[in-house]
This record gives structure tokens, sequence and C-alpha cells, in this order.
């Protein structure tokens, strides 16, 4: 049974942790969030209420998916992921989903997947377009399909985005997490959003190889 730690607890977070909750492979579930319940997030976050403004997303989350279960465990923390916490924070964990809004913490997983050799999976949503995609130790990481542009590109709390674009997303992250249990070693390719349309595409990737880590 896998340990799968999820950073953040918003918009793709909250339809991810109801997800993994169903899962037949998941025996322990972390969830990672700094943030706390504002009330723009009760839009596009289902397992919040009026109520829960001001309270930590990450237990309340747990609460609210994981507390009528036995089988999985759940933990929530209520700490910022860093460069000098990844390495407690992710400990033990198997895979990593990425729920942020944040390139600067999107890189810290990245980094930390690397040195442990553990896939993850990054998510993004802004606007009308989301993107998901799997990660896997060896294979090209999140520099080689973006470079380092894209870590200065609009977030969602600026630009906004579309409630079913996020469910998308988070439908496609699980999607890529179950292909993951079935095929460890296959990477996958950028899977692409479009809310207009309400399409998915994909991009294979250019290379199989990670350029940025050397053999990791």
């Amino acid at each position: 049974m896998y340990h799968v730690a999820v950073v953040g607890a918003g918009a793709i977070g909250n339809p991810v942790a109801f997800g993994l909750s169903q899962h037949w492979a998941i025996g322990r579930v972390t969830i990672i969030d700094a943030d706390r319940v504002v009330l723009s997030n009760l839009a596009r976050q289902p397992w919040f209420q009026t109520g829960d403004i001001g309270a930590y997303k990450a237990p309340l989350l747990v609460e609210r998916v994981g507390g009528h279960q036995s089988v999985i465990k759940w933990q929530a923390i209520t700490e910022m992921l860093r460069e000098d916490n990844a390495g407690s924070l992710l400990a033990d964990a198997d895979l990593v989903i990425d729920a942020t809004d944040n390139w600067e913490t999107r890189l810290t997983i990245q980094d930390w997947a690397r040195k442990w050799q553990r896939p993850w999976i990054f998510n993004s949503a802004v606007r009308l377009e989301g993107m998901s995609l799997g990660l896997i130790p060896g294979g090209p990481c999140l520099r080689c399909w973006f470079g380092t542009s894209q870590t200065e590109g609009p977030q969602c709390f600026e630009a906004g985005v579309l409630g079913s674009v996020t469910l998308a997303v988070a439908g496609q992250a699980l999607t890529l997490f179950d292909q993951w249990v079935r095929n460890p070693r296959q990477p996958s390719g950028l899977w692409l959003v479009d809310g207009i349309e309400g399409k998915f595409r994909v991009i294979s990737p250019k290379a199989m190889r990670c350029v940025h880590y050397g053999n990791g």
C-alpha cells in the first residue's frame, strides 16, 4: 500500500484527496498546506464551508475526506513546503502530488524527488487552461519540460481559474497516479486541459532522459 503526499489542499487538492480516499492502492495520505480557508475558496473547494473561514485547510480536509475511514492513515501538516523542510515533511512518501499554485514549491518537490528517486505528479490550473504531468526518476524533469521561464508565469490567485478546469486536472492527476501504480517506469506525456472546448490533448516528451539532474 502506498503513501502519497499531497502538497496543497485547495481547488485541486480537494478532489485529489477524495479520489485517493477511494483508491485501492492507498495506505497513507499526507496533506501539506499552510493556508487557511478564505471566502473566495468556497466556490471551488467543496469540502470547505462558510463556518470554516480562518481555519487551516489541511486538517479540515483530512477530517472531511478521511475522518470516516479506518483503512487509510491520514495526516495533516500546516506548514509550507520549503527546501529546508522537504526532507522531513515528505519522508517516507512513495509519490507526491502537486496541488499548489507556486512554482518555487514545485521546484522544491522536483529537487526532493530527484534526490530521493521518487516520482511525482505536477498539476497546474490557471484561467481556462490546465496541465498534468507524471514525472519519474531518470525521466524528463520539470525544467526539461518548461525551462526556467515558466516559474514566472501567472498564478491562480492572480489570474483566476475556471472550476471545471481544476476538477479536470485533479481527475487527470488521479489517472496518472493509477497509471504509475500499474507501470511505475513509464513516463507520461504532458496532459493539457482546454476549458473552452472541454478537450484534452497530450504532448509526448521530447527526450526520455533528464538533462538537468544527470542520471537522477
